[in-house]
C-alpha cells in the first residue's frame, strides 16, 4: 500500500501561489513585453504576430481590469486581524 504523503503546514509552502498583487505585477510586465513586441511588427495590422499580439494584449488588459477591481475592495491583501 502506497504512504499517503504528508501535507504542508500551510498554503504558503506552495511556491505557485500568487497573490492579487503579484499576478497583477507580473501581468503588467507581460503587458510591457507583448506592447513593445508590437511596436516592433511593422504596420501590417494582418500579420498573425500582430493578431496574436493584439488578442494577447486584450485578454491581459482585462485581467488586469478584474484584478484591480479586486484589489480595490480588499481582496487577495493581506491585513493584520485586531486582537480584542
Amino acid at each position: 500500500m502506497a504512504e499517503i504523503p504528508e501535507l504542508g503546514e500551510s498554503d504558503w509552502e506552495e511556491e505557485d501561489l500568487l497573490t492579487l498583487d503579484e499576478a497583477g505585477v507580473r501581468l503588467r510586465e507581460e503587458l510591457a513585453n507583448e506592447l513593445a513586441s508590437l511596436a516592433t511588427a511593422g504596420a501590417d495590422d494582418s500579420t498573425p504576430r500582430v493578431l496574436r499580439a493584439r488578442a494577447r494584449i486584450a485578454a491581459i488588459r482585462s485581467r488586469l481590469s478584474y484584478i484591480d477591481e479586486g484589489l480595490a475592495q480588499g481582496v487577495g491583501t493581506l491585513r493584520k486581524i485586531p486582537r480584542s
